[in-house]
């Protein structure tokens, strides 16, 4: 945990993909009962054509990048699988930052990471204004794939991408602390499957898929429950704070009953929990900062309050915490 004193948040933006796609899309959701592939009605899906750099395009269009230094992306499904996608944002926003880093690992709190990561580059090498960005883009790549899309947990993903500006400058609204932890033991829970059984860079005739060992599904939910909770009291202690300080919470949504007990555990009114899971799914990394963007632009944070943001990724690998003073 890092106690910041001057990573102020300046801006933030969101964008999502033209096509919606409602439940008829997906046989399988009919087919089951599993609580974690239920709750969402509509989510955007990507298409084949754009890229996650097209989507941080659109987003930054809504706000101003001038004087960026450093430039920090993450993706659910990589444009490019060796030079990341870095760069061609630079090239395409026409900046010229000092820093590029593209983050392959964090999952759904990379956000959280990214801004750790954003500190630490201002400590240590001078950055001034950095660009967070932050996608999801596996919906209409991946799960919307003919074979795959049958499968129950092909309907709770949802395309989208969040991008932030965080200054070293002082302002009204920043990060007070951070706190993330990675959980190596549960690495593995988490698969990439094919049909034919070949590695998903071999060539085949079938679309890969995200596989969660059925055996370890009701573990992971048990561990989603337990590690969320756990990351934001910890965080809470060591800022000397209690649960009662907060006054919004947002998360990353795989699904209503994580976020119903996230909320319960902090003791959150509901209405004080941002998220848009019915409307857009889950999505991934791009979850925190697509709510965060849509709670300030719909002036949902009050004045003089705290936000925690927090999650866990993939099976439970890592898990994140941070709070954001708003003034």
């Amino acid at each position: 945990m890092n106690d910041i004193s001057r990573l102020s948040l300046i801006a933030t933006a969101s964008y999502f993909p033209e096509k919606v796609v409602t439940n008829d899309f997906f046989p399988g959701l009919n087919d089951s009962n599993h609580k974690m592939f239920q709750g969402t009605k509509t989510r955007h899906h990507i298409t084949q054509e754009m890229s996650s750099v097209d989507m941080f395009v659109k987003a930054c269009e809504k706000i101003n990048t001038e004087g960026v230094d450093a430039i920090l992306t993450n993706m659910a499904l990589p444009d490019l699988p060796f030079t990341g996608s870095g760069a061609i944002l630079a090239q395409r926003l026409n900046l010229k930052p000092r820093v590029v880093l593209d983050l392959h690992n964090g999952g759904c709190v990379a956000f959280i990471t990214l801004m750790d990561f954003a500190q630490g580059l201002m400590k240590s090498h001078n950055v001034k204004r950095v660009l967070i960005c932050v996608s999801q883009s596996t919906a209409g790549k991946v799960f919307s794939d003919n074979d795959v899309r049958k499968k129950a947990q092909a309907a709770i993903p949802g395309d989208g991408a969040g991008v932030a500006i965080f200054s070293n400058e002082e302002g009204p609204n920043y990060l007070e602390s951070i706190l993330v932890k990675c959980h190596p033991e549960f690495a593995s829970d988490m698969n990439i499957e094919c049909a034919d059984n070949r590695k998903w860079w071999q060539p085949g005739k079938s679309q890969f898929s995200i596989n969660f060992d059925e055996n370890k599904i009701t573990s992971i939910i048990m561990r989603g429950n337990r590690l969320v909770p756990a990351v934001m009291k910890e965080l809470l202690d060591q800022s000397g704070l209690k649960s009662s300080a907060i006054g919004g919470l947002i998360t990353n949504q795989p699904n209503t009953h994580f976020l119903r007990n996230w909320r319960e555990s902090l003791q959150i009114q509901e209405d004080r929990h941002f998220h848009s899971f019915s409307e857009h799914g889950n999505l991934f990394q791009a979850g925190i900062p697509v709510n965060l963007d849509r709670a300030l632009r719909n002036n949902l944070i009050r004045k003089e309050s705290r936000v925690m943001l927090a999650g866990f990724s993939h099976a439970g690998d890592y898990s994140a915490a941070a709070i954001l003073r708003f003034h």
